[in-house]
């Protein structure tokens, strides 16, 4: 891997996808692209980071022209795009995610569970069309004890409408935060990964992979699966629309305007700050 330039201090980059690199209608706008390009030219990895599948990111990942890995699933699989090489797999024990799945279905709550074959959903309804409207995810209907008969799952979302998922979130975090890793990433969803896995923990393996240190890397994101990434990386950027707790995390803020552009306008910010410096 290239190092970094002695102007630019980075040569890793992670970015986010939805609400970061992609805009409302879920797409890459051209300004967006651009800003990726102009970090490959300064010699940067780019590497696409996302709570989305590995076969959902891949097709950004392709679109962008990238190389390398991926980081899928809130960082429960990381995997070179090219090579198919497997840095990082961490799956919810199995006998925990029966667990989940049974109390979320207790709860009346919907089910989302990433597997590496697929997402599977334990029912088609209002709630996974919209969270396949927003996520681009193509999902399965099964039944929860077909899915106890696959290998443990990447990640099981508990999917219901904000204030059913506000009743239940304190309670799951009683039950489980010792146990797994709980993000609220929408007011209709509740994540559990693996113990100790997220965002960071997929980039940390990407970044050991290429021996690059963390002060070399770079992260954009806007929501709260994004924070330990953004605050584990040398310079954490959150978008103009992100999370509290992602602006929080990060160190620079990009400026508000179109969200269709958000990430353009943080890349502006970063090299202004970090080239005109040097």
């Amino acid at each position: 891997m290239k190092e970094a330039t002695a102007r630019f201090p980075y040569r890793l980059a992670a970015i986010d996808l939805d609400d970061t690199l992609l805009g409302p209608d879920k797409r890459i706008s051209e300004q967006n692209a651009s800003a990726v390009q102009s970090l490959r030219n300064l010699g940067v990895m780019v590497v696409l980071a996302s709570g989305r599948s590995y076969e959902n990111i891949l097709n950004f990942h392709q679109q962008l022209g990238l190389r390398g890995p991926i980081v899928s699933s809130d960082g429960a699989l990381v995997k070179n795009a090219e090579t198919s090489i497997l840095l990082q797999q961490h799956s919810v024990p199995t006998d925990l995610a029966a667990k989940v799945m049974a109390d979320g279905l207790a709860y009346g709550l919907t089910l989302i569970c990433y597997y590496t074959d697929g997402v599977y959903v334990s029912e088609s309804n209002e709630l996974t069309t919209l969270y396949q409207q927003r996520s681009g995810e193509q999902v399965t209907v099964d039944s929860q004890q077909a899915q106890e008969l696959r290998s443990a799952p990447l990640k099981v979302i508990w999917c219901g409408n904000p204030q059913q998922i506000a009743a239940v979130h304190k309670a799951a975090e009683a039950s489980y935060q010792a146990l797994l890793n709980i993000t609220l990433t929408d007011p209709e969803y509740l994540v559990f990964t693996a113990f100790g896995v997220d965002k960071a923990v997929g980039l940390a393996a990407v970044a050991k992979y290429y021996h690059v240190e963390p002060t070399e890397v770079i992260a954009f994101g806007d929501g709260n699966n994004d924070v330990p990434m953004l605050a584990w990386a040398g310079l954490g950027v959150a978008m103009s629309n992100a999370r509290p707790s992602a602006k929080k995390a990060a160190k620079l803020v990009a400026s508000p305007g179109n969200p269709e552009t958000s990430f353009a306008r943080a890349m502006e910010m970063v090299l202004i700050s970090k080239l005109h410096s040097a």
